[in-house]
């Protein structure tokens, strides 16, 4: 599983935020934003002026880790410490002001568990984490990330890799979002499909629900051939575009080797099929 990364949501870090009263549970709007699990960890109460941050601590096992959600606007503090372990101790400052992106990467580490800790978190928004896999990492029981650009998925058909930000109609603090791993893969042709093949009992498609233009698009799943799920998106330019939007979740399947396919099967107007990751 060496190179694969582990998917790990806010709501399982270990040991967590402090202090709590400065942290908030953020459900997001179906209008304005969509987090992965349906909420992300705001460091809504926060105050620079007097001094008072957030801070978070994770414990996980691997070679690395990243955090993604919400950076500060630019009225808040713009860097913050990092303390991994005991090798490492430094001040970062965030890429970029008011955007939904990947917002921190740690180095590469060695093989085996880590306890980093992130303070000065003034009104940063963290929605989730992405561990790196070595090869010595327990995988088994955890959700794996992967991404459109992986070679794992086999496309057919006039797909094309967009790396832009996510469009939205709505005037707010946080008006840029990127997709994870800073693109998707698109397609508005019938007939173009994906397939992938995993080991494991379960399947998600994530991808971005396109509400900031006119039409509808609609496509089939199928796991090993058994029976169709259909997902449609439909939108009449209402507001944003949507990242983490859960397109297909499987049922519980077998342990073993599966096979997940994807079809184009309706467009209409100007949408297209925003393929982000699979979990």
């Amino acid at each position: 599983m060496s190179g694969s990364l582990i998917f790990l949501d806010d709501s399982a870090f270990h040991p967590g935020f402090s202090t709590n009263s400065i942290w908030t549970v953020n459900t997001g709007s179906p209008d304005t934003q969509r987090w992965y699990q349906h909420c992300s960890i705001w460091a809504q109460w926060s105050n620079e002026s007097n001094s008072i941050y957030g801070s978070f601590s994770v414990t996980f096992e691997g070679i690395s880790i990243a955090f993604t959600g919400n950076t500060p606007p630019s009225t808040n503090r713009q860097n913050f410490s990092v303390f991994i372990d005991e090798a490492y101790a430094y001040v970062v400052s965030y890429p970029s002001q008011a955007a939904y992106m990947q917002w921190y990467t740690s180095p590469t580490l060695e093989e085996g568990t880590h306890t980093i800790t992130l303070t000065e978190m003034d009104g940063t928004d963290v929605d989730y984490a992405l561990i790196g896999v070595g090869n010595q990492t327990a995988a088994l029981g955890k959700d794996i990330l992967v991404d459109d650009t992986s070679d794992s998925i086999v496309w057919t058909g006039d797909w094309q890799t967009n790396t832009s930000t996510l469009l939205t109609n709505f005037t707010g603090p946080y008006i840029v979002r990127r997709p994870l791993g800073n693109s998707t893969k698109d397609s508005r042709t019938v007939g173009d499909s994906f397939s992938f093949q995993f080991t494991g009992t379960n399947v998600s498609v994530f991808g971005i629900q396109r509400n900031s233009i006119v039409g509808v698009i609609s496509v089939d799943f199928r796991v090993d051939g058994g029976k169709t799920t259909n997902f449609s998106t439909i939108s009449a330019r209402s507001g944003n575009d949507l990242a983490n939007t859960v397109f297909y979740s499987s049922p519980i399947l077998d342990s073993g080797v599966h096979t997940l396919v994807m079809n184009i099967t309706a467009v209409a107007g100007d949408q297209s099929l925003k393929l982000d990751y699979i979990t």
